[in-house]
């Protein structure tokens, strides 16, 4: 994409725009709310915690690495170097019949 659009796309229930830093509260608020504000390092999570929260679902469900790369903005190397713990679990999964199994399973939680 080489035009970045100017419109808000997060809006409250009532309709109205909200902003960058309402969101990071909320998730904030929500992750305090949960006892999971930190990771097991004992680091803050961010809501960039959910890109890598994507990404890894979208491996572990089958999705192309080429097709995800494309969609997320990144390289395929990238996401190689940062995701391929992902690879050997999906591949088993898929190699033994239980990705489709699991994916099933993760969506009736």
């Amino acid at each position: 994409m080489s035009k970045q659009l100017n419109i808000n796309v997060c809006r409250t229930r009532s309709g109205y725009n909200t902003t960058t830093d309402a969101l990071r509260g909320s998730f904030r608020q929500y992750l305090e709310h949960a006892d999971i504000l930190r990771d097991t390092n004992g680091v803050t999570r961010s809501m960039y915690c959910l890109r890598h929260t994507y990404s890894t679902f979208r491996l572990v469900s089958g999705t192309d690495i080429h097709q995800l790369a494309t969609q997320m903005g990144t390289s395929v190397k990238m996401l190689e170097t940062f995701y391929s713990k992902v690879s050997p679990q999906m591949n088993a999964a898929i190699h033994s019949g239980r990705l489709e199994t699991m994916w099933r399973e993760d969506q009736e939680d």
